[in-house]
């Protein structure tokens, strides 16, 4: 069983949530790899020190055979490939207010279900079909969706295929065409107006 988390690292990310999660779950589902793939956040002075106390971490909850971190920044089809290797999305961000991500919306694209906090993009685009929310900096809410999912394989290709299905209209090809069904209409609109 397969987790990640990507993008570029920074305290935001909310990686020690999950490792104090990952540090609970491994005494019921032992068998898991979490990978935290992404380099430091070039604007982030803070970056640097924050995969330092991460790594701390791993080593302070027994972790070292069960989370890899991946130090660079992957190009379109690597990053893609890794994200298909893996099971599940994990985004345990710390502000509510995130308003975007493009992390959520590629392994949803992917057809990797995802296990998110509650921040505001999250809200709008998890549903019980592909992915699981929890409460911001809840540990024990976290241990359960990870386990939950982890430990129940029909659920989790249920929610895989939800994640693929709902995203098709997101690609780019689908979202050019719907740009040229609406520049018909209004053309439409003003030669008949």
């Amino acid at each position: 069983m397969r987790f990640i988390t990507f993008g570029l690292l920074r305290q935001a990310k909310g990686v020690e949530n999950a490792l104090a999660a990952f540090a609970q779950v491994k005494a019921f589902c032992p068998d898991f790899a979490y990978i935290v793939c992404g380099s430091d956040h070039p604007r982030n002075a803070g970056s640097r020190d924050y995969r330092r106390q991460l790594l701390s971490a791993v080593a302070n909850c027994g972790l070292e055979d069960h989370v890899f971190f991946l130090d660079q920044f992957l190009e379109w089809p690597d990053l893609v490939g890794t994200i298909q290797a893996c099971h599940v999305g994990l985004l345990p961000y710390t502000s509510p207010e995130q308003s975007s991500s493009g992390v959520l919306a590629l392994t949803l694209s992917c057809g990797r279900p995802v296990v998110a906090t509650d921040f505001h993009y999250a809200k709008a685009t998890v549903s019980a079909d592909n992915g699981i929310i929890v409460p911001i900096g809840n540990v024990d809410a976290l241990v359960s969706a990870i386990s939950g999912i982890a430990l129940d394989a029909d659920r989790r290709r249920r929610m895989s295929e939800a994640s693929y299905t709902s995203t098709r209209s997101w690609i780019w090809r689908e979202v050019a065409q719907r740009h040229l069904e609406i520049l018909d209409e209004v053309l439409n609109l003003e030669l008949s107006g």
